[in-house]
């Protein structure tokens, strides 16, 4: 088995570090802290936790800290921590039987590294969190260090890290890193370091510098691809909140060429023209976006970007369009990736405000309809079906005719019944009798089953060019194919009624049946 050293840097972590340590209370066989100048109880807190603590002079070094605190474990296995991360108790577990195991010598986590009101994931990223003991594993850069190693049988894990930073610790560290980072951009290190500092000159309101900097950087596109992405999402942002949408639509176009695979820069085109009101191009791009899986990237990830926001936004854009029922589906779509607060409260106002659209009727003002038109339209008449075709004037279910009761004075209705269920065909049976007038017209055409059943039964010779047999099969359950032979559910017969059964559920509804014939 194999036994764990957990190496910390902290300095004035009173606020957070008991909550880190009591989560991990048991986990390692050594604690080393690494203290760089605490001037509160951190240290006081270590020691209760049994912590070998070693003092580290400050030289604006992270990877300098992280390297001494290394060399300072002697179990097999290392893994870091910050005082502001947790350990839950399901990664806990799950690290105790990896340290179990022999067949690797780094562990890639996930790194949650914010979260919602409900403590859902906001941002995530991928690091090495353990590594084996090893001579090769070194620590590199002033500020945002990362580590390096000669080690093979590296794993991909399902382990996570949990941030919980406090507003005194991001204020403190935007101040820290910058200073770092202006110093080290000074002396043009590397692209990495340029990125950094783009990014932290944007946290800390310097906007325009910012800008500077990171185009400056995006020009030249010489670092790792992670954080060239995140370059050209954070620049669009930036353009964004200024409202210079020219530019950063710009941006995401050049993002989207350099990698098409990153939904966020989809999302900030379609935010941008959601601020012009061009709700089409705001479909095109989130119905581009929701095409995009969300990557099994090393660099930062946010989740709510691959699930609610391009379906919350179409639910918005398909709305304006007046397709409401289109906007209500992508609104449950929204709704399952289980929003939080303002976000949930939202979806579900949404949810009964297009329920309640949805169901308004139109005054039909006497038309008459033909429902299911197939290809057959009718002169003086309003051509309805299921599906849109050259021949449909308006599109919907006979379950539910979007008119307002006792608006309608004629309704023509051949051969579509007995492509319903049965449970359909009663519910449109009943909804023909809600929208049609007092003293309104049906004309209903549906094959008589039993006389179908008969003359399958009896039938002989040829009809309507087909063998007897043959043709009152197809009149029963439908010709099930479409005019070139190819299979077509829209051509079976789900249902029939006997003269009897029709007429009997047409006067349950309230109709009148003045004639009725089998032909």
């Amino acid at each position: 088995m194999n036994t764990l050293s957990v190496a910390m840097i902290v300095k004035n972590e009173s606020e957070v570090l008991d909550r880190c340590l009591t989560s991990i209370s048991d986990l390692y066989d050594e604690l080393i802290i690494v203290d760089t100048g605490s001037t509160d109880s951190t240290i006081e807190i270590a020691k209760k936790h049994n912590a070998q603590i070693y003092s580290f002079e400050w030289i604006d070094d992270f990877s300098a800290a992280r390297n001494f605190s290394f060399s300072k474990c002697t179990q097999t296995c290392i893994m870091w921590l910050d005082a502001d991360d947790i350990i839950k108790p399901k990664d806990y577990q799950l690290i105790k039987e990896y340290l179990n195991r022999d067949d690797w010598d780094a562990l890639l986590c996930r790194y949650v590294y914010s979260h919602d009101s409900n403590d859902n994931p906001e941002l995530t990223l991928k690091r090495h969190r353990l590594v084996k003991n090893n001579m090769s594993v070194m620590w590199h850069d002033e500020v945002h260090e990362y580590m390096t190693f000669n080690l093979p049988r590296v794993l991909h894990t399902e382990i996570e890290v949990h941030h919980y930073r406090t507003n005194n610790g991001f204020i403190r560290n935007v101040g820290r890193n910058l200073k770092i980072l202006k110093k080290m951009h000074e002396k043009q290190v590397n692209e990495r370091h340029t990125y950094y500092y783009a990014r932290e000159l944007a946290d800390a309101g310097e906007i325009d510098e910012a800008i500077k900097i990171f185009t400056e950087y995006l020009d030249r596109k010489t670092d790792w691809e992670g954080n060239i992405i995140n370059a050209y999402q954070k620049l669009t942002s930036i353009y964004v909140n200024l409202n210079r949408y020219d530019e950063a639509l710009n941006t995401a176009f050049q993002g989207i060429k350099f990698n098409p695979h990153y939904i966020e820069l989809y999302n900030s085109i379609a935010h941008v023209y959601y601020m012009k009101e061009d709700w089409h191009r705001v479909i095109r791009w989130c119905e581009m976006a929701i095409t995009i899986s969300k990557p099994d990237a090393l660099h930062s990830v946010f989740p709510k970007e691959y699930d609610f926001v391009p379906y919350d936004r179409l639910c918005f854009a398909y709305s304006k369009v007046n397709e409401l029922k289109k906007a209500y589906e992508l609104n449950k779509k929204a709704l399952a990736s289980k929003p939080t607060g303002t976000d949930l409260e939202r979806c579900l106002f949404n949810d009964q405000l297009l329920t309640e659209l949805i169901n308004v009727k139109k005054d039909g003002e006497s038309k008459k309809l033909n429902l299911g038109c197939g290809a057959k339209r009718l002169d003086g008449y309003v051509n309805c079906d299921v599906v849109k075709t050259i021949y449909t004037d308006e599109v919907f279910s006979l379950v539910d005719i979007p008119y307002q009761n006792g608006s309608i004075s004629g309704i023509y209705c051949e051969h579509v019944l007995e492509h319903l269920s049965h449970n359909e065909s009663h519910k449109a049976v009943k909804e023909m009798s809600r929208v049609l007038q007092p003293g309104g017209e049906l004309l209903l055409f549906i094959p008589d089953l039993e006389k179908c059943c008969l003359n399958y039964l009896n039938g002989s010779g040829i009809v309507n060019g087909f063998p007897a047999k043959e043709w009152f099969k197809y009149t029963m359950f439908g010709i099930q194919r479409d005019e070139n032979g190819v299979p077509a559910d829209y051509q079976i017969h789900k249902t029939g009624f006997s003269r009897n059964e029709i007429i009997k559920l047409l006067e349950e509804n309230d109709f009148v049946v003045d004639y009725a014939e089998s032909y």
